[in-house]
């Protein structure tokens, strides 16, 4: 009997062992760097996600003090500003503020997201945040951010009212073909004024003869190539 309450007990340790690994997916992320632990429950009742990946993916993470961290599953939560990473997919949540964050690179596509401050912008109304690199080139760089907000349900009885709460996302683009980025429109007369003119004629050239569309970022890229 006592041995197999031995057995069942050092089953036990290592089961607690691995939760432990689980929860704690890397000791030596400073606590003040995280926002808090798994908070989706506070959104189980709120139509769309926080989150800018559909799904989580694996990825190398390139931290503001120069450390590197292989193989975590991460998701972006824009509405947080902040990262949400798991040591694998049955461990618990933790978000990292994103402003302790220079880098992030999944390893399934390459999608990469950097860390930019106002500075870096000709504008101040923007947000300091992790900007996904559309396009990154010797002249052009193209950045996105998904601004992502949660909207309350309206109270009343009008029928079109909603009625539940929601995460509205927006896009919004920047281009730097200097020392700054500056925020543009998906068309031709914004990509004019801030591309040099040897460059936007050599895309606009492109564009024309490959019947493609301003309006499409996929196309600008394609140029931009």
């Amino acid at each position: 009997m006592r041995k197999h309450l031995s057995i069942f007990g050092f089953l036990l340790l290592i089961l607690n062992l691995n939760l432990a690994a689980q929860d704690q997916w890397d000791s030596t992320i400073p606590e003040t760097w995280l926002l808090g632990r798994d908070n989706t429950n506070d959104f189980k009742n709120v139509k769309g996600s926080p989150y800018l990946l559909e799904n989580w993916g694996k990825a190398k993470i390139k931290f503001s003090d120069g450390k590197e961290h292989v193989g975590t599953y991460v998701n972006v939560n824009r509405y947080l500003n902040a990262v949400a990473v798991k040591g694998d997919m049955a461990a618990q949540e933790f978000v990292i503020d994103a402003s302790n964050i220079a880098e992030i690179v999944f390893i399934d596509g390459g999608r990469r997201f950097v860390f930019y401050k106002q500075d870096d912008f000709t504008s101040s109304n923007v947000s300091e945040t992790l900007y996904e690199v559309i396009y990154e080139g010797e002249e052009v760089t193209i950045l996105k951010d998904v601004f992502t907000e949660l909207v309350k349900a309206e109270k009343g009885g009008y029928a079109l009212a909603n009625d539940t709460d929601r995460f509205v996302k927006k896009d919004y683009y920047y281009l730097k073909s200097s020392s700054k980025f500056d925020q543009i429109k998906l068309n031709k007369a914004s990509f004019k004024k801030v591309l040099s003119e040897d460059v936007f004629n050599k895309l606009d050239a492109y564009i024309k003869g490959n019947k493609l569309n301003w309006s499409e970022i996929d196309d600008i890229v394609k140029g931009l190539k």
